[in-house]
């Protein structure tokens, strides 16, 4: 008896696992390329992913690691920077190269590219910057000038595009950290040095009153510190320094 010779070339490693095809010299023969549904890869930037071979409803590559992204527009330290959720941009404010600046730049991940926008009122250095997401404000505090340390308390807008001069801190240093607490509504700025000595100030202000208050003293004294507010435990670390 002759064979029946089926239209289609499909063999049954190119039909899925669980399905059947007629094709060719196969009738109703069961599929074997392998079903292995979504797939989501973690591996090192640098490393390698050997993938299986079959059918994929989705395959997604998490790269753990840095990745290089936009430069900013000018090459500068001692920058603070703050993250504005309501614009969904991160600026980069101030710092020096050889001199000490009121650069202020925006950097967008969702273009990798940045913009410059309104520059600080005051140019300086060794500053800290927090985004009040209650105001919607970034707040760039304090600083160095090149000769001494500031009080300096600036609001920036990206609304507006503009600054404004706020309530000066209560003492003045560099090289202090920053962090807004979103549930008391404040903004910390924390330690720092004054020019012969290192603090254990935290001062928190209020933006709806524009006015500062002194809080418990830091349990160290130190400067070069790093901040951040973990709304999940209601708590603000200061980091290092």
């Amino acid at each position: 008896m002759a064979n029946l010779i089926l239209p289609g070339s499909a063999t049954p490693a190119q039909v899925l696992s669980g399905y059947t095809a007629s094709a060719g010299p196969y009738y109703d023969t069961a599929g074997t390329m392998p079903n292995n549904g979504a797939v989501v890869v973690k591996e090192s930037q640098a490393g390698r992913y050997k993938q299986p071979s079959g059918y994929y409803s989705a395959l997604e590559f998490e790269i753990i690691g840095w990745i290089a992204e936009a430069a900013d527009l000018i090459g500068r330290e001692e920058v603070a920077a703050a993250y504005d959720s309501s614009a969904n941009l991160t600026f980069a404010i101030d710092g020096g190269n050889t001199n000490n600046l009121t650069t202020n730049n925006a950097y967008s991940h969702t273009s990798n590219a940045w913009t410059a926008e309104a520059a600080d009122l005051k140019a300086r250095e060794y500053l800290a910057a927090a985004y009040d997401s209650s105001a919607n404000l970034t707040f760039a505090i304090d600083g160095y000038g090149g000769t001494h340390n500031f009080t300096t308390n600036n609001a920036y807008s990206h609304t507006s595009n503009a600054w404004t001069a706020e309530a000066p801190d209560l003492i003045a240093r560099g090289e202090l950290a920053a962090a807004y607490d979103s549930s008391a509504n404040l903004t910390f700025a924390i330690d720092g040095y004054g020019g012969t000595n290192n603090f254990t100030t935290n001062n928190a202000y209020s933006h709806t009153s524009n006015a500062w208050t002194a809080e418990a003293a830091d349990i160290r004294k130190r400067y070069g510190l790093a901040a951040a507010y973990d709304s999940s435990a209601n708590l603000t670390f200061a980091i290092d320094g």
